[in-house]
């Protein structure tokens, strides 16, 4: 990983430093429980994934991190050390798909959502909870990541969408405390 890896530094405190809250209303939005796989991308120490054990077949983490990794293995995840956009699955192999807080920290968004849309079943749905890019919460991360040089990428509600023009138009937008949650379902003829 070129540059500062700032998550490998933090992560053996993340999950004291950085909470989530939304647990509960995550799981509704995913459709959680079901029986199935689920990949988490950018799923770091597996804090916003521990809600969701048990509740899925198969659960799987990737995340560009090794010090991330490393937290998310001592917790008993799958984890596997990946780039968002050569996920190391074959195609069309899990009913579920998550990037909370992480799609701003890919280089290449476009390239995540292209393999995301690979791995993922006809019928299945991809959930992604970014900062609100016009909320005063969105405004004070993005202020706060550019001081530590995280080179992060924030898009509004409509450059998230416009991300999906090439795949579905069945996509959902809520907000909920300062971020903007999108699911998108992939039809049984993308």
């Amino acid at each position: 990983m070129p540059g500062l890896d700032h998550f490998g530094l933090l992560a053996p405190w993340y999950d004291r430093i950085i909470s989530y809250k939304e647990d509960e209303e995550l799981l509704k939005w995913i459709e959680l429980p079901f029986s199935g796989n689920l990949l988490d991308i950018g799923g770091g120490t597996g804090r916003v994934a521990s809600s969701m054990v048990n509740k899925v077949d198969n659960l799987e983490l990737v995340d560009i991190s090794y010090g991330m990794v490393k937290m998310a293995k001592n917790k008993g995840f799958s984890a596997t050390c990946a780039l968002g956009e050569v996920l190391p699955y074959p195609g069309e192999s899990f009913e579920r798909a998550l990037i909370v807080d992480a799609l701003h920290h890919c280089s290449n968004q476009e390239g995540v959502i292209k393999d995301v849309w690979r791995i993922l079943k006809p019928g299945g749905c991809l959930v992604i909870v970014e900062p609100n890019y016009d909320h005063s919460t969105g405004k004070l991360i993005r202020l706060f990541e550019k001081m530590l040089v995280m080179k992060s990428k924030f898009l509004s509600d409509s450059d998230i969408v416009s991300l999906f023009l090439d795949y579905s138009d069945d996509i959902n937008i809520k907000h909920v405390n300062g971020n903007s949650w999108f699911k998108v379902k992939k039809g049984y003829f993308s």
